[in-house]
């Protein structure tokens, strides 16, 4: 299998994620929108907090990514979290 395509994609994208919890994944994927994007680290507006060092799992329509949740704050009617990615499918 060859490298992930890395090639940059204009912002926002829409994306599906899930929290990868025993208690918490156990239901659909939640629509979130990745605002910000690079090899290391990504912010994503989501409809709610997650909690910090939560391991989530973002699918686009061209990606997976598997990162770590480093930061949550709410902003308006959402939240923003910012994620470490760990791995790029």
């Amino acid at each position: 299998m060859g490298e992930p395509d890395l090639t940059p994609v204009p912002l926002p994208i829409e994306a599906r994620m899930k929290v990868i919890h025993p208690l918490l994944s156990t239901g659909p994927s939640t629509p979130v929108r990745i605002i910000q994007c690079s090899y290391s680290h990504m912010s994503v507006r989501v409809p709610s907090g997650v909690f910090l060092g939560a391991m989530v799992h973002l699918r686009t329509s061209s990606r997976i990514l598997v990162g770590e949740v480093r930061y949550s704050e709410p902003v308006d009617s959402e939240y923003e979290i910012h994620v470490r990615v760990d791995q790029i499918l």
